[in-house]
């Protein structure tokens, strides 16, 4: 089974951040017997990154992204991989709830924007919870053609 890395992220693509998270991600799929086929960087970009989802996923049996699912104007990987999967995304209600109360315990209330960091493919999708930081992850499987 082949696997590609896909980072997201101008301050990657600059060197401002070294890209640990792919090194991570190679590791641990090679620890269950998946090889890393690439790992590529994009910037912020709408285009380069809807384009590279497709280009890498026709390439290999797992795609993993990472990078760009915060609640800034320049967090559009979920935009992007809507655009390029044709994906609609809907919020996790019962995420979203998990995080509110965490912010309620520290007397902080969240931001309205942080709410995209909820969203998850509602056809077809699946959110990954996510103990370390805020935006939720999401999978999304690949239907094989015969």
């Amino acid at each position: 089974m082949k696997a590609a890395i896909l980072t997201i992220g101008t301050e990657i693509t600059k060197g401002y951040v070294v890209n640990s998270n792919a090194s991570y991600l190679s590791t641990r799929l090679s620890n269950i017997s998946v090889e890393t086929a690439y790992q590529i960087a994009v910037p912020d970009d709408f285009i380069q990154i809807a384009k590279e989802c497709k280009r890498l996923l026709n390439l290999c049996d797992i795609l993993t992204i990472t990078g760009g699912l915060g609640p800034t104007t320049d967090d559009i990987t979920r935009n992007a991989i809507a655009h390029a999967f044709d994906i609609e995304f809907t919020i996790s209600d019962a995420h979203l709830r998990l995080f509110e109360n965490r912010l309620k315990r520290n007397n902080i209330q969240m931001p309205v924007n942080n709410e995209q960091q909820f969203l998850y493919p509602s056809n077809g999708g699946m959110p990954i919870n996510n103990d370390v930081g805020v935006a939720l992850g999401f999978m999304i499987t690949k239907l094989m053609e015969n």
